[in-house]
């Protein structure tokens, strides 16, 4: 096993056995936004004040309804949750991929519901190639379109909760579709967005800065070399992903200093 941390903050372990390789990556920034009442720039909510937690630890999830059950998705109060990820270009198709994500009781919790996963889709408005700046970024999205739907924004699953989890729990979410959505990634960057369903309690979960309380972080499974061609190409395999770490180690280094 081989283990890389980056001087951006973002981590990363190549692990490849029998020509077939697996890679964990910790995001370059996310952020909680409001809802922004329909402006198509949610505002962000950096330092997360709505939680008992230290400053920007906590992530939160929250889709408000008018008392009355009519969702309200571009009130202030509802919040969507975005998280960045840059990919190092490994030239090799990704066979499964899942989001990990650590529980946090916020002020309000969530009995039970559900968070949805979303990607905002290759070359359309919010997918960004470099790392950005959390307190300078935009949501791009507004929260009809994140929870209503939009074009641009590819659901790609789901964790469903049927009760208040422990703080600290981990959770994940996997798909096929998260697995193609990052196999159509161009530019080297992905974003996502999470949402819940309709309620007005929050849901929250770590962010990046929390450390040691447990981080999100993306786990990826990479396809293994054909078995007729594995005596050519599978000890090079692993080689040659380990190539594309140090350029992507290096390329991070270029854009964030440390």
């Amino acid at each position: 096993m081989k283990k890389l941390i980056f001087t951006s903050g973002v981590a990363a372990i190549l692990a490849c056995t029998s020509g077939q390789a697996s890679l964990v990556i910790g995001p370059d920034g996310d952020a909680t936004f409001h809802g922004a009442n329909g402006v198509n720039a949610p505002v962000p909510i950096v330092s997360a004040p709505l939680l008992l937690s230290p400053s920007g630890n906590v992530l939160s999830v929250k889709t408000s309804d008018d008392g009355f059950g009519t969702p309200t998705p571009d009130a202030t109060a509802s919040q969507y949750a975005y998280i960045h990820f840059s990919l190092p270009g490994l030239g090799s198709p990704v066979a499964s991929a899942t989001l990990n994500l650590t529980y946090y009781l916020p002020t309000s919790p969530s009995s039970s519901g559900m968070v949805t996963l979303l990607g905002i889709a290759e070359g359309a408005a919010g997918d960004i190639a470099a790392p950005w700046v959390e307190s300078a970024s935009t949501g791009f999205y507004s929260g009809s379109d994140i929870v209503n739907g939009n074009a641009n924004l590819k659901n790609l699953g789901s964790f469903s909760f049927g009760s208040t989890p422990a703080n600290k729990v981990p959770f994940s979410i996997t798909s096929s579709l998260l697995a193609q959505f990052l196999n159509s990634d161009v530019n080297g960057g992905v974003t996502f967005i999470l949402f819940r369903n309709v309620d007005n309690n929050n849901f929250g979960f770590n962010a990046h800065e929390a450390g040691v309380l447990g981080t999100p972080s993306m786990s990826i499974d990479f396809a293994a070399p054909e078995p007729t061609t594995y005596g050519l190409v599978g000890g090079g395999f692993c080689l040659a992903m380990y190539g594309g770490l140090q350029l992507f180690r290096r390329r991070q280094t270029a854009l964030i200093p440390a």
